[in-house]
C-alpha cells in the first residue's frame, strides 16, 4: 500500500501519506475479491448529493472549448482553446467537473512528487555536483532609439539557467528572535544554502530554440564552471567577459576582458539538469544522446543526468530570474 512504503524523512512520509491508499488505483485490498469499486481517484469524492446534482436548477459557467481560427494552406482546419460560458442544468456541471478533478488528481500528485524528489536530492547534494534550472524563457525585446517605420522591433532568445553548488549548512536568525530569547529557547535555526548563479543565453531569434542550442550552452557552462573558460560563445560577468569561446566580437571601451580563467566550481563531477517537457528542446531523442554521452564526449570527465519535470506543470525558478534581463 501506499502508506506503507518505506521513506527515509519525515516529509517524505507526509507526501505519500497525503494521498489514501484507496485512491491509488491497483493498490488496494478490496481487488483481492474482485471488486474495483474501492481503487480509482474517483472515490475522492463523497456520495452524490441529490441538491447538488438536481436536473431541474439551472446555473450559468464557463469552460475551456476548442474554437475554429483558421485553415492552413493546406486546408487543415486548425482551434485553439478559448474559455466560453455555458449554461445547463446543475447536474450537468457537477458531472463535467467531477470529470475534471478525477483528470487533475493524478497529475497533481505527481508534481508534488516531483517537486519532493528534487527537494530532497538538493538537501542531501554533495560537494561536487551542480544542480541547473533551464528553460527558455520569452524573447527578450531590443530597445532602440528610434525605429523605422513599418518596421519589426528586434528581439533576441533567452534561455535561463538557474545553477546551485557547493551547498553548506549556516545558522540564520529566526524571525522571533527576542521572543525566543525571552522564552529560553534558541534563536537561530539550522538552514541549508549553497551558491547559486544565473545565466542568461541569448542569441538571435533567427533560430529556434532546440536542443542543439540547448547543449551548446551546456557545453559553455560546464567548462565555465569546470574551468573557468567558454567553449562556443561569449559569456560575461560582473561586467567583464570571460575568456574562451569561439565567437568573440571586439568590445566596446566600457568592458573588459578578464585577465585569466575564471573557475567557479573546479571540484564538480556530476551535473544534475532540471527542465520542462518540451518537445524539441528537451524531450527528444537528441538531447537524451547527448545527456548519455555527456562524459565520454566532454574534456572535463562530467557526469551528466536529467529530470523531466511533470507535463504541462513545467514552471520553475527560471521563469522568476527571466524578468531580469527586461527590467535592467
Amino acid at each position: 500500500r501506499a502508506r506503507r512504503l518505506p521513506c527515509t524523512t519525515a516529509r517524505a512520509r507526509a507526501v505519500i501519506a497525503g494521498t489514501p491508499s484507496r485512491w491509488t488505483s491497483g493498490l488496494c485490498s478490496g481487488r483481492a475479491d474482485g471488486n474495483d469499486t474501492p481503487c480509482g481517484w474517483a472515490r475522492a469524492f463523497p456520495k452524490q448529493c441529490p441538491i447538488e446534482y438536481s436536473e431541474n436548477e439551472r446555473m450559468r459557467w464557463h469552460a475551456w472549448e476548442p474554437r475554429l481560427r483558421g485553415t492552413s494552406k493546406d486546408g487543415v482546419p486548425f482551434n485553439s482553446d478559448e474559455l466560453v460560458p455555458r449554461d445547463g442544468a446543475r447536474a450537468q456541471f457537477m458531472r463535467e467537473f467531477r470529470a475534471d478533478v478525477e483528470t487533475y488528481l493524478p497529475h497533481i500528485w505527481e508534481v508534488r512528487l516531483m517537486r519532493h524528489a528534487v527537494r530532497l536530492f538538493e538537501e542531501r547534494k554533495d560537494q561536487v555536483t551542480a544542480t541547473r534550472h533551464s528553460d527558455y524563457a520569452s524573447q527578450v525585446p531590443i530597445v532602440r532609439a528610434s525605429t523605422a517605420t513599418c518596421a519589426s522591433k528586434e528581439s533576441i532568445n533567452n534561455c535561463v539557467s538557474v545553477i546551485g553548488f557547493k551547498p553548506r549548512n549556516v545558522e540564520v536568525p529566526l524571525r522571533r528572535q527576542a521572543h525566543a530569547a525571552a522564552e529560553g529557547e534558541p534563536s537561530t535555526r539550522t538552514a541549508r544554502r549553497q551558491t547559486v548563479l544565473i545565466a542568461f543565453g541569448m542569441f538571435a531569434n533567427t533560430y529556434k530554440p532546440d536542443a542543439r542550442s540547448f547543449n551548446v550552452q551546456a557545453a559553455d557552462l560546464d567548462s565555465i564552471l569546470k574551468t573557468g573558460e567558454s567553449i562556443h560563445g561569449e559569456w560575461f560577468y560582473m561586467g567583464k567577459r570571460l575568456p574562451g569561446g569561439k565567437l568573440r566580437a571586439e568590445l566596446p571601451a566600457a568592458i573588459t576582458d578578464y585577465e585569466g580563467p575564471q573557475p567557479f566550481f573546479p571540484e564538480m563531477k556530476r551535473v544534475m539538469e532540471v527542465t520542462d517537457g518540451a518537445l524539441s528542446q528537451f524531450d527528444n531523442r537528441t538531447h537524451y544522446h547527448q545527456t548519455a554521452a555527456w562524459r565520454a564526449q566532454s574534456h572535463w570527465d562530467i557526469i551528466r543526468a536529467a529530470i523531466k519535470l511533470v507535463t504541462m506543470h513545467g514552471k520553475s525558478v527560471c521563469d522568476g530570474a527571466s524578468n531580469a534581463p527586461k527590467n535592467a
